[in-house]
């Protein structure tokens, strides 16, 4: 359980919300106490509609505290509990959050307590920590970017192609358009396309859809080797692991949003070999056990 505090009741939360202007000199947590009164001068705590808690307490905890606000049960001895502002004014709410946690403190069915930290998206950072493990970060080219050592080296996905077997990819992103060749190549290879050497259309169902309803592909898609040609070059900030790398797109999706396995499993094994493609990610999972999929894809896997 991260940074779960003892009922001294400190509690963690990210400094600043990162926006793509944002360059923070480092990202830590910063830690402010939970016991002392709403300041005045806190616009988060003023404007606030609700406050959650995460708390681990006594089987008892829900029956004593349920005429506050909401309890829901994560597991065993944990909880969230969250108030809602509702027909309070601001200034009951407050006094009303005060007193819920001046009653949580002092009950003996509360173990511990904390006000959760905000969760925001990190994907800017992602790239480097991968690569090292930490956010430490480092200007390229007037751009402040997580360190990426690896890309120092000159490893940034040249002569590669990645198979990505997924919900497709969205059309007029600039991370993956080529201005040269206006459409991505649909069911056909094209080694000159900047970034899509090959387009398989969905295709289980008759159809013959081109679109990633979900957008889960183009957010795969982009965190591998996405490369922006916008020019305004903030965009790069959002550039893949592999950058230089090309891509096989293998569309599982409908026009729904709903996801097939790959029946042309074998043929797009022999278009990635016969393209150079050494990678096939495959991002997504399936709603319970099937020993048919495992032997259809270790089966093929083999034999090809």
């Amino acid at each position: 359980w991260p940074d779960m505090h003892s009922k001294n009741c400190w509690s963690s939360k990210i400094g600043s919300y990162l926006t793509i202007f944002d360059v923070p000199k480092q990202l830590k947590f910063h830690k402010t106490d939970s016991n002392s009164k709403v300041s005045k001068n806190d616009k988060k705590s003023n404007n606030q509609l609700i406050k959650q808690y995460l708390v681990q307490a006594s089987k008892d905890f829900p029956e004593k505290f349920i005429n506050f606000g909401t309890i829901h049960q994560i597991f065993d001895e944990l909880y969230s509990f969250t108030l809602n502002k509702g027909n309070f004014s601001q200034r009951d709410f407050n006094k009303h959050i005060e007193t819920v946690q001046n009653s949580l403190i002092n009950s003996n069915e509360v173990f511990k307590f904390e006000v959760p930290p905000k969760i925001t998206q990190f994907n800017r950072f992602s790239i480097g920590y991968v690569q090292t493990g930490t956010y430490e970060l480092k200007n390229y080219n007037d751009l402040i970017h997580s360190y990426n050592p690896l890309h120092e080296l000159s490893m940034t996905g040249t002569g590669e192609v990645v198979t990505i077997s997924d919900s497709g990819l969205s059309k007029n992103i600039d991370w993956f358009v080529d201005p040269n060749i206006p459409a991505y190549p649909y069911n056909k290879y094209e080694p000159n396309h900047r970034k899509i050497v090959y387009y398989s259309t969905y295709n289980n169902r008759g159809s013959s859809d081109q679109t990633d309803y979900s957008g889960h592909g183009t957010h795969v898609a982009g965190t591998v080797l996405g490369k922006s040609v916008n020019s305004n070059k903030l965009y790069s900030l959002f550039n893949g692991a592999a950058p230089d790398a090309k891509a096989i797109i293998v569309d599982l999706e409908d026009d729904r949003g709903n996801m097939y396995i790959d029946i042309e499993l074998a043929q797009t094994l022999i278009k990635m070999k016969s393209y150079n493609s050494f990678i096939n990610t495959n991002s997504w999972g399936a709603e319970s056990d099937s020993t048919t999929i495992n032997i259809l894809y270790n089966t093929i896997i083999w034999s090809i």
